[in-house]
């Protein structure tokens, strides 16, 4: 069966808005877990997982799992 993988979560969460931060937390989940996440960096990990992200550029995450369709999501600041 090749279903969509569902994300539960895909927040850019904001610890310092205004401090002059200039990279935050990237928090990802999916359903089912266990699928493997790849940033636009080469940083690769297995979801529910987080990556420390630069705020100035565009990050797009692949999330891939066995039997599921691939899902390409963009996030910016």
């Amino acid at each position: 069966m090749n279903y969509a993988i569902k994300i539960v979560t895909v927040a850019l969460i904001v610890c310092c808005t205004g401090c002059g931060t200039t990279k935050e937390t990237l928090f990802i989940n999916s359903d089912p877990t266990g699928a493997r996440v790849t940033l636009s960096s080469g940083v690769v990990g297995v979801t529910p997982c987080s990556f420390v992200v630069p705020l100035k550029d565009k990050t797009v995450v692949t999330i891939k799992k066995d039997g599921y369709q691939p899902e390409l999501v963009t996030v910016a600041k």
